[in-house]
């Protein structure tokens, strides 16, 4: 059984495997840590198996006057899939948006695994996006926005 938690940042390491692993085409600095906001899923025999990871974006990246997340990357270790981490990961990160007065989530993945989060095209079809597609979801806690233009970071630009 996993722990879903919010590491220490004084005294958590993020492994290099999963700084690998969540998001291959993305690389951390030590740096980008700092600004990162993580829950992670702990095994007592394993350690670390599974991270979700966003960071507040740019106001640059965003409409005026509004707020936003970048997922960084998801992932929970293939020895422990399909156990329930993900979701507990992806609802722990959801509950921590709410708390901190987000009001929209969008991702740009698969629709049958986002879908079961709530996640939903007809969500997101309303903002325009260089990615607009089906993959292009979102999810709303209370009023959000249902139209806008999304920017994606230079990070995530050629992925």
């Amino acid at each position: 059984e996993a722990t879903i938690a919010e590491p220490d940042p004084g005294t958590w390491q993020l492994p290099e495997r999963v700084k690998r692993l969540a998001m291959p085409s993305y690389r951390y600095k030590p740096h980008d840590l700092e600004h990162l906001k993580l829950v992670v899923a702990e095994n007592g025999g394993h350690g670390v198996i599974g991270v979700a990871a966003w960071e507040p974006a740019n106001a640059r990246d965003l409409p005026a006057g509004q707020t936003g997340l970048l997922l960084h990357g998801l992932y929970v270790d293939p020895d422990h899939q399909r156990k329930g981490i993900g979701a507990a990961l992806v609802n722990a990160a959801h509950a921590k948006l709410a708390e901190s007065g987000e009001k929209l989530s969008v991702v740009l993945g698969e629709p049958t695994t986002y879908g079961r989060f709530g996640y939903a095209h007809d969500r997101g079809a309303g903002f325009e996006s260089d990615y607009q597609c089906e993959a292009l979801q979102a999810l709303a806690w209370g009023e959000a926005p249902m139209t806008g233009r999304l920017v994606y970071p230079l990070a995530f630009q050629g992925l």
